[in-house]
């Protein structure tokens, strides 16, 4: 009788030790949806949504922001080719809305931009919290880095 009190005991204890441990926070949710363009293909998150731009020569963009947080392109020319998916790196901001109040999908995230003088931007909202772009100029080349807008401010 002794040894069953002493184990009822220990339960009794063990119960208040478990119940009084506080539980973990949980993890904040992140909408990880993934989206595929019927037209464009491929696939990226949906929160992000897609971008498009049309340049003067009649060439069609679509950007989105891929899995692995990174812009991709894609292109039409105007004969109606499509070129592969292209990564223009980077690091899309993706916000956690309880540490931070930020929650990532926004409008600002990704955006393009045709400029008159025939190139064009993409901008992205960076990891760092500060908004940096890319150009394409008319030669189809891309800038070979992302640069932030607090040093310099593209010419559209």
């Amino acid at each position: 009788m002794l040894r069953f009190t002493r184990a009822l005991a220990a339960l009794a204890v063990l119960s208040t030790v478990l119940v009084a441990v506080p539980a973990a926070p949980a993890a904040a949710w992140e909408d990880k949806t993934l989206c595929h363009h019927v037209t464009w293909g491929g696939t990226y998150y949906c929160k992000y949504h897609h971008e498009v731009e049309t340049l003067r020569d009649g060439t069609i963009y679509f950007f989105v922001v891929n899995v692995n947080y990174q812009v991709w392109t894609r292109w039409r020319n105007p004969n109606g080719q499509f070129s592969q998916w292209t990564g223009l790196g980077g690091h899309v901001w993706h916000g956690n809305p309880e540490n931070d109040g930020v929650k990532d999908g926004n409008p600002t995230d990704i955006y393009s931009q045709a400029c008159t003088n025939g190139h064009l931007l993409i901008g992205a909202h960076g990891n760092s919290g500060d908004q940096y772009w890319k150009a394409r100029n008319n030669a189809g080349q891309w800038t070979p880095t992302w640069t932030n807008f607090k040093s310099a401010y593209p010419n559209c």
